[in-house]
């Protein structure tokens, strides 16, 4: 079990210093093929939900006490829910990010801009 969480830690902070080599050495400026990477942690992210639940599923335990916990679960997951929303809004109030994520006073037109597809860098 703790070589697996050590196994998972591990890759995530590759994965971090990757994406930071790699920009560093365009100059801060992402590869174009970054693009993809948000739509490709969405699919994986639903394929192993997806996988979560055909293991539940096929868990003829879990099934068959479904009635039993199922009000349990929903508490849970609605406690979840609403402490999710409200961290995120003290968490927001405590660095001064807008809903957005912006600064007070940055401007709009400016973070738009960096964040747009076509300003990194073509090459690749």
């Amino acid at each position: 079990m703790i070589s697996n969480v050590f196994l998972y830690w591990s890759v995530l902070l590759a994965g971090i210093l990757v994406g930071t080599y790699i920009k560093k050495k365009r100059a801060g400026r992402a590869p174009k093929w970054f693009r993809v990477l948000g739509p490709l942690q969405t699919a994986a992210l639903g394929a192993l939900i997806f996988v979560l639940g055909m293991g539940i599923g096929a868990d003829e335990q879990v099934v068959s006490s479904l009635s039993e916990i199922g009000f349990s679960a929903v508490v849970i997951a609605l406690s979840c829910l609403a402490g999710s929303i409200f961290l995120t809004w003290v968490g927001r109030k405590l660095t001064g990010l807008d809903r957005e994520g912006r600064l007070p006073g940055m401007d709009p037109a400016a973070a738009a801009a960096s964040a747009d597809p076509k300003a990194v860098d073509g090459d690749d």
